[in-house]
C-alpha cells in the first residue's frame, strides 16, 4: 500500500487539534487525516460457511483476490489455506476463536501456509484458530517458508494437537502477538509403541518476534495401556522453541515452556521420562528475552515401587551462553479492536508504568522487525502517517481509550492500518510495544 503524505493543510489541522480534546483529536484528526490513504487500499471479500458472503471458504478468497486485499470470515470452520506471493489481511469477523480453521484426521498438509512473499508484500492474520489432530509423524499446523516481506499473527492461537504447531523457514520477519503456539500431547506411533515428543515453533534462518506471547511444547503422557495395542511408556516433554540455525529470536512480555515428561504410573514400571527445553539452540541464534519466562518441563517420576529412575528436568536456555540475552524493563502491552464499523468504539488498551507519556503511531504497512538495541525494543511499522500524544498514564499504568468512529466517507469500505504504541518514562527512556492491526468498516459491511 502507498505511503500517504499528509498534506499542509493537515498538519495545520493537527496543530490545532492539540488544544482540543483527546477523543476529538483521535477520532476526527486521525481518521479525516489517513482518509487519503484508502488510495492503496484493495477490495473487500467476505467469506461465510453457511452462505450469505462472497464465498464460503477462506481460500476461495484468497484465489480471488489482488494484492493488498482484505478478506473479512465470518464465525465457522473453513478448510486449509495457502497465502503464496500475495499481499493480504485476513481479519476474522466474529467473537475470539470461533474462526477455526480444521485439518481433519489423516489429510496431511498444513492449516495455514504462508509463502514466497516478496519484498513490498505483507501478510497480516489476526483472530484465526487452527486445530489439528492428526496421526502422521511430522505434521504441521502452520507454516511460514520463503518470505521477505513481513508476516503477522495476531490473536491467533495456532494448535496442533499431535504435532508442530508452528514452523518457520527462511523468513526475514514473522511476529506474533498476543498468539497462542501450543503442540498438545506428545504423538503415540504404534509401530515403535512409543510417543514422539513434538516441539511447538521450529525456527531456521528467519527472525522471529513474540510479543504477549504462549508457547508450549507437547506434554509427555504417562505409560498406559492402548486400545488396540500393548502398554505404551511414558513420553518426553517437547521443546517449546527449537531455533535450528541461523536464527534471531526476540521475545516481549511472553511465556514459553518445555512440555513436563510423563511418568511410569502407579500401574506400570517404567522410568520417568525427559522434560523438555523452553528453547534451545541448535546452531547458530542469538534470543533476546523482555520480561519474558522460559520454562523448562519437569521430568516424570518413574514407576512407584519399581526402583525405576525419574526423568531429568529440561533446560530453561538450551545451547551457547553467548547466544541469550535478557534484556531490561518491563514489556508494555497494547491492543486495539478489530475490525470496528461506522459509529462503533474502537477500544485502544495499554500498559505502562504510573506517568509514563503514551504515543500511538500509524501506519499504513508494516515493515520487517528492526530491533533497536538502544530502545531495546522493535520497530514494526512502515512509514508513519501520524504519532499521536496520549498523555501520561494514570496511576493503575492502565489506560483504556473508547472512540467513536465517524463516517468513512463516500465510496470508502474499509481503511487498513498498523499502530505500535510508544512510551517514554520518567527518566528519558522510549521502548516500543508490539504491533496492532486495525480495520475500520463501513457499516454496510
Amino acid at each position: 500500500m502507498k505511503h500517504f503524505p499528509c498534506s499542509p493543510l493537515v498538519r495545520q489541522a493537527l496543530l490545532s487539534a492539540l488544544h482540543t480534546s483527546r477523543r476529538r483529536f483521535l477520532a476526527g484528526i486521525v481518521l479525516a487525516g489517513l482518509t487519503g490513504a484508502t488510495s492503496g487500499q484493495g477490495a473487500v471479500w467476505t467469506v461465510d460457511d453457511t452462505g450469505g458472503a462472497d464465498f464460503i471458504d477462506i481460500q476461495e478468497a484468497v484465489d480471488a483476490a489482488s494484492d493488498g486485499d482484505l478478506i473479512l470470515v465470518r464465525e465457522g470452520c473453513y478448510s486449509a489455506l495457502t497465502i503464496s506471493g500475495k499481499s493480504l489481511t485476513i481479519q476474522a469477523d466474529a467473537p475470539p476463536g470461533t474462526v477455526e480453521i480444521l485439518n481433519p484426521f489423516f489429510i496431511t498438509g498444513e492449516a495455514i501456509s504462508v509463502s514466497s512473499i516478496t519484498v513490498g508484500q505483507q501478510v497480516v492474520l489476526r483472530g484465526l484458530t487452527t486445530f489439528i489432530v492428526a496421526f502422521t509423524e511430522n505434521e504441521i499446523a502452520s507454516g511460514v517458508s520463503d518470505c521477505d516481506g513481513p508476516v503477522l499473527f495476531e490473536d491467533c492461537q495456532l494448535v496442533n494437537v499431535s504435532g508442530i504447531a508452528l514452523e518457520i523457514d527462511n523468513a526475514a520477519s514473522v511476529t506474533l502477538q498476543r498468539c497462542t503456539v501450543d503442540a498438545g500431547l506428545d504423538q503415540y506411533d504404534a509401530f515403535i509403541n512409543e510417543y514422539l515428543q513434538r516441539t511447538a515453533l521450529t525456527v531456521t534462518d528467519a527472525k522471529v518476534f513474540l510479543h504477549e506471547t504462549t508457547v508450549q511444547g507437547s506434554l509427555g503422557p504417562d505409560a498406559q495401556q492402548q486400545i488396540f495395542g500393548p502398554v505404551s511408556p511414558p513420553g518426553a516433554g517437547g521443546i517449546g522453541i527449537l531455533a535450528a540455525s541461523n536464527v534471531q529470536l526476540s521475545a516481549f512480555g511472553s511465556t514459553i515452556t518445555g512440555g513436563a515428561g510423563g511418568s511410569g504410573t502407579v500401574d506400570f514400571c517404567f522410568d520417568g521420562r525427559d522434560g523438555g527445553d523452553a528453547i534451545r539452540c541448535d546452531a547458530t541464534c542469538t534470543v533476546r528475552l523482555r520480561d519474558t519466562l522460559a520454562q523448562a518441563g519437569t521430568g516424570g517420576a518413574g514407576g512407584p515401587g519399581c526402583g525405576l529412575a525419574d526423568g531429568v528436568d529440561g533446560i530453561d536456555l538450551n545451547g551457547p551462553p553467548a547466544s541469550f540475552e535478557t534484556l531490561t524493563g518491563t514489556a508494555h502491552e497494547f491492543e486495539i479492536t478489530s475490525p470496528v464499523r461506522e459509529s462503533e468504539n474502537v477500544t485502544i488498551t495499554y500498559t505502562g508504568a504510573p506517568g509514563d507519556l503514551a504515543f500511538l503511531a500509524v501506519s499504513d504497512s508494516l515493515r520487517p522487525g528492526f530491533y533497536l538495541p538502544a530502545r531495546q525494543s522493535v520497530l514494526h511499522m512502515g512509514p508513519f502517517l501520524q504519532i499521536l500524544s496520549l498523555g501520561p498514564l494514570p496511576a493503575s499504568g492502565t489506560r483504556q481509550l473508547n472512540i467513536l468512529v465517524p463516517d468513512l466517507g463516500t465510496g470508502v469500505e474499509a481503511l487498513t492500518f498498523v499502530c505500535q504504541m510508544a512510551l517514554l518514562d520518567s527518566g528519558g527512556a522510549l521502548s516500543l510495544t508490539g504491533p496492532s492491526s486495525v480495520i475500520y468498516l463501513d457499516q454496510g459491511l
